[in-house]
């Protein structure tokens, strides 16, 4: 049996290994099979691998001299393509970037990367993310990254013991901003598994933290997370007086609470102060700040610790000209109830949270936020609770509802009837984009009222204006009986007075079921008729159309 060669010179072709002849087996008529071999067959098979033995040691050779061949080869490949990448990445159009433009380009970069505490303030530290990254891909990248200000704006320092690293990044950013306004996030390490009462770090001689503190005069939005005492906020006594910049103020506490005799009045002279977000831990008792001047206000910032009834309203009550309110609601207390009601002209934008409220279900709920609470101007509400064994607030909330005129963005996910929704409506005019969360069971009376075209539903006048509709959390598996008529009665040519709807959305689990033949050509006509049309479920778009 011949083997061919397997190398040959590239000139002449001759054969580097020659050709292998492999013996006639001596005992064919043995190989596979379990026979034993006689003595002679023994002598015959040790006599022809004898032979054969020294031609596979002849090709062991050969194989390590071509292995050792081509490992050089590639060695000097891999040095080739080296020199060849350095040269051509000398032709690449980036190189022709102006400085300029590079750093334009580096200020629409992530500034750090996202973490779970703090979430809103990036790690700028983070070397894979942000600033970092930027100045180590290549010299001239780097000199344009330590020259662009708006990049090293960003600071995020978590108090720990002293490291010398972090004192040297912190210098690095205060002095690449230059002169420029900064964005602060400092927050104490998270205890993890020590007991509550582990042993703090050293405030008063952080270097790192010193140095922020020095800076203060540039501090423009502020997030802090520490422990509640007051020998935590020593360290920061410099700054009292000295944020001029400051338009954004955000507290929390990393664990516990403060005692109610305590006064945080650092940030009392904060003559651009505009939004300010507080946790649990922080009522408006113990934080003195420019509450005239406020016109966004978030509580509390902890969804897992919501912030009492009581000091959501006591907060309203004090900041006069309030834009924008984040209400996370806990439980009211009525051993110590806020006796006042509120009336806010200026209130534009308003979210509540109920997470859930933490009264066992014998509490007055939202009712006692809703009956103190008049928003004459409100453009915008939403309200998202879950009921803990307790009843919806319908009435009050309706009520509420009805001394907010001017409402136009409607956004409810809460354990409400359908009637009782429809009824909550009526209130609401001029509203042009709703969103609710709410059942199929009860449904077809609310989008009959929506049609409002056919006298038999006596609801002519019902959200004339209504452009946006959208459902969500929808259960069953059809589509429900009156919804395609619905959007035929809204459709451009047969609105009648009333506002055409131009965006529809329905969303549920089992999105994929409530399509047939029939009603996916019905929906895709409609779609032609200047109608945003999406029906989908939580894994993605089961069927879109938008208008040409």
């Amino acid at each position: 049996m011949e083997t061919p060669s397997i190398t040959g010179c590239n000139h002449c072709g001759f054969g580097s290994t020659g050709t292998t002849n492999l013996p006639p087996s001596p005992v064919r008529e043995l190989l596979g099979t379990n026979k034993i071999p006689n003595p002679s067959q023994e002598r015959s098979i040790r006599d022809v691998l004898a032979s054969v033995q020294a031609d596979n040691a002849r090709l062991e050779s050969e194989i390590e001299r071509v292995r050792s061949v081509l490992e050089h080869l590639q060695s000097e490949r891999n040095v080739i393509q080296a020199y060849i990448e350095e040269h051509r990445a000398l032709l690449t159009p980036a190189r022709r970037l102006y400085p300029e433009l590079i750093a334009e380009i580096f200020q629409h970069c992530s500034k750090g990367a996202e973490r779970k505490r703090l979430h809103d303030i990036l790690d700028s530290f983070d070397p894979r993310q942000g600033p970092l990254l930027l100045a180590h891909i290549c010299s001239e990248w780097r000199s344009v990254a330590l020259s662009t200000p708006n990049l090293w704006t960003l600071i995020r320092v978590v108090i720990r013991r002293p490291r010398p690293a972090q004192l040297s990044l912190v210098e690095m950013w205060l002095s690449h901003s230059r002169e420029l306004p900064l964005t602060i996030g400092i927050m104490e390490r998270k205890p993890g598994a020590q007991p509550p009462t582990y042993p703090s770090v050293d405030w008063s001689n952080n270097q790192a933290l010193a140095g922020l503190v020095r800076e203060s005069r540039r501090w423009e939005t502020v997030q802090l997370m520490f422990p509640p005492s007051t020998v935590t906020w020593g360290s920061f006594a410099t700054i009292k007086n000295n944020v001029p910049l400051l338009r954004s103020l955000t507290l929390n506490v990393s664990r516990g609470m403060y005692s109610s005799n305590v006064v945080l009045d650092l940030f009392e002279n904060t003559p651009r102060l505009k939004h300010l977000a507080l946790d649990y831990a922080f009522p408006l008792s113990i934080v003195k700040v420019p509450c005239a001047q406020l016109m966004s206000l978030e509580l509390s910032v902890h969804r897992q610790s919501p912030t009492s009834i009581n000091w959501c309203l006591e907060a309203l009550y004090k900041i006069p000209i309030l834009r924008e309110c984040v209400l996370h609601c806990g439980a009211f207390e009525p051993w110590h109830p806020f006796p006042m009601k509120v009336e806010h002209a200026f209130l534009r934008k308003l979210s509540i949270f109920a997470e859930p409220l933490r009264d066992g279900g014998f509490g007055d709920g939202l009712r006692s936020l809703f009956v103190r609470m008049t928003l004459p101007n409100l453009r915008s509400l939403t309200v998202q609770s879950t009921s803990n064994a307790r009843d919806w607030d319908h009435e009050p909330f309706v009520d509420f509802l009805s001394r907010s005129p001017h409402l136009e963005e409607l956004t409810l996910k809460c354990d409400t009837d359908v009637g009782d929704l429809a009824e909550a409506l009526r209130e609401t005019p001029n509203v042009h984009r709703l969103i609710v969360h709410c059942r199929s069971r009860g449904l077809d009376n609310l989008l009959r009222q929506l049609a409002g075209a056919d006298e038999v539903y006596n609801a002519p006048n019902f959200l004339t204006k209504l452009s946006s509709l959208e459902l969500v959390d929808l259960d069953g598996t059809a589509l429900p009986s009156f919804f395609i008529d619905m959007l035929k009665n809204r459709a451009p040519a047969r609105t009648h007075g009333r506002s055409p709807l131009q965006s529809v959305t329905l969303e549920c689990p089992q999105a994929s079921q409530l399509l047939t033949d029939r009603n996916t050509l019905q929906l895709i006509e409609l779609g032609s008729n200047n109608l945003d049309l999406r029906i989908k479920q939580q894994s993605g778009m089961v069927l879109t159309m938008k208008p040409v």
